[in-house]
């Protein structure tokens, strides 16, 4: 609902720094307050979220209650932003990961700042390509003329805030490769996401 007001007014700055905020908590929370889940517990979380979601809207307002189109478009498309998460993650963190590996390899282990920025660009790209569409277009949410401009606020913010955090990054793989005494090359892994073997 606050974004149509901004996108209304033609408003593209605040969106963007209210997103660069809201990276800046999820990393830092991302970070710091870190617990391991299953992968199908998320997806049971996710599934669950929708549902009440849907469950919102599905139901009969109160007689009292005036604010039911608010609600229809806060919640009513939360399905489809669980499903373009989950898309969209997959596919951005296989990119990365991909992009990741692949350029350790070809940079025999050197120039860090070029691999996790590089890989951050091609995940990020690919996440914010296919969750702004997925979610948002023809939602009502964000009108469908305006998601190029949030697709490469996001794609942007993203980026920026991985180049700001290189240092920090730096420090943490040295002492990570320094505790673990570990220096791993993806030159045998299997990147087919399909494989079960």
């Amino acid at each position: 609902v606050l974004l149509r007001s901004f996108y209304a007014r033609e408003d593209t700055k605040t969106p963007f720094l209210i997103n660069v905020g809201f990276n800046l908590l999820h990393l830092t929370l991302g970070t710091f307050l870190f617990i391991r889940v299953d992968t199908e517990n998320k997806v049971a979380a996710l599934a669950f979220a929708s549902f009440m979601a849907w469950m919102i809207v599905a139901l009969p307002p109160a007689p009292y209650w005036h604010n039911q189109e608010a609600y229809e478009v806060a919640f009513g498309s939360a399905w489809r932003v669980s499903l373009a998460s989950l898309i969209a993650f997959a596919a951005g963190e296989f990119a990365n990961s991909f992009v990741l590996a692949k350029m350790k390899i070809m940079t025999k282990g050197k120039y860090l700042w070029s691999r996790t920025i590089g890989s951050t660009i091609a995940g990020e790209a690919i996440d914010s390509i296919l969750f702004y569409p997925l979610a948002f277009y023809n939602s009502g949410v964000i009108p469908n003329d305006k998601l190029i401009l949030v697709v490469m606020a996001q794609f942007f913010a993203k980026t920026l805030i991985e180049v700001l955090f290189t240092p920090v990054i730096y420090k943490i793989i040295a002492f990570l490769k320094k505790k673990e005494n570990i220096d791993y090359f993806d030159t045998r892994t299997n990147f087919n996401p399909f494989s079960f073997k």
